[in-house]
């Protein structure tokens, strides 16, 4: 049964499970990438992505998928759609982490608060959908709310609009590919492996690596690719089982346990930050709200266009 054909008051419970510990994990990211600084962005970038595809493999192999994604990705269509949102990722998960370790969480929850709305956006200019008014209007608040950040505070949310931007476009090739999300983001950890390969070696050969430190940072590193590909499997799962409009409204746990985070580890917020993120926050409650208001088919479209087992792969 298709779970978006179920009343909101019928959901799977085991699906609401796998979805909250999927967006929990992601939350929690802020934290593991601030546990170990010693390890520069750069290292903790080429450790996650590389240790990644073997966790990825597994995951598949455990699930019987393997087979179906390499048919799956073997498509020259397919593969060419990899090309780029491999290099998309690549760029959002090195902002991402750089962003963590350099005190800017703030700019990583920014970014993922407004990804529905971009969302949304990109297929208003892309694929010909139309907005009404109510979520013109959300879209404005938002709009002013960086505005705000940029004139106001004066700073420019450069590394948010990066990661907004990189992680936007990705959801959408993903989505027009057509590719599981394992298979997708199995096909780019190997498209990142030389490049993560070299990358490391270049960084032991100079004495900066930290992966013979000591089993500890052995462990941490290693630990980030088991990190990535947990919550997508979880996701996807989840995908199965709910309503594509209660994973819209549960993907903003994730950028609001960054938000607690980045307060907690002392990140500077002003009355002026409250107010980017009081227009931000009003504006995705007016949209949500228009988008549960509308019907089953508009948020299947709305809500979270990518939101599926061909979804993206979260920072």
């Amino acid at each position: 049964m298709n779970p978006d054909s179920k009343p909101i008051d019928d959901l799977d419970r085991g699906g609401l499970g796998l979805a909250f510990a999927a967006f929990v994990v992601w939350g929690f990211f802020p934290l593991y990438f601030n546990l170990y600084p010693d390890a520069g962005a750069w290292e903790t970038f080429a450790q996650r992505a590389l240790w990644a595809l073997p966790a990825v493999a597994a995951g598949l192999l455990i699930a019987g998928k393997f087979k179906a994604a390499l048919r799956q990705v073997a498509r020259p269509k397919a593969l060419g759609a990899l090309a780029v949102t491999t290099t998309l990722i690549a760029v959002n998960w090195m902002t991402f982490i750089w962003a963590i370790q350099n005190g800017e969480i703030l700019q990583s929850s920014l970014a993922y608060f407004m990804n529905p709305i971009a969302n949304v956006l990109l297929g208003v200019a892309l694929l010909g959908e139309r907005l009404g008014r109510v979520k013109w209007i959300a879209v404005g608040l938002a709009a002013v709310g960086v505005v705000n950040q940029a004139l106001v505070v004066g700073e420019p949310p450069w590394l948010a609009f990066v990661m907004l931007s990189t992680f936007a476009a990705y959801g959408f090739l993903r989505k027009v590919a057509k590719v599981d999300a394992g298979a997708g983001l199995l096909v780019e950890t190997a498209m990142m492996a030389p490049f993560m390969i070299a990358t490391v070696i270049w960084l032991e050969a100079a004495g900066r690596g930290h992966f013979f430190a000591g089993p500890a940072p052995a462990a941490w590193l290693i630990l980030g690719g088991p990190l990535t590909a947990a919550p997508l499997f979880l996701f996807a799962a989840a995908a199965r089982k709910l309503p594509l409009s209660v994973l819209g409204l549960l993907q903003y746990i994730a950028p609001s346990l960054h938000f607690v985070f980045a307060l907690v580890l002392g990140e500077a917020f002003t009355p002026a930050h409250a107010i980017t993120f009081g227009f931000i926050w009003t504006g995705l409650a007016l949209f949500t709200f228009d988008t549960f208001r509308g019907g089953r088919g508009r948020r299947r479209a709305a809500v979270v266009p990518a939101a599926t087992d061909c979804g993206p792969t979260r920072a």
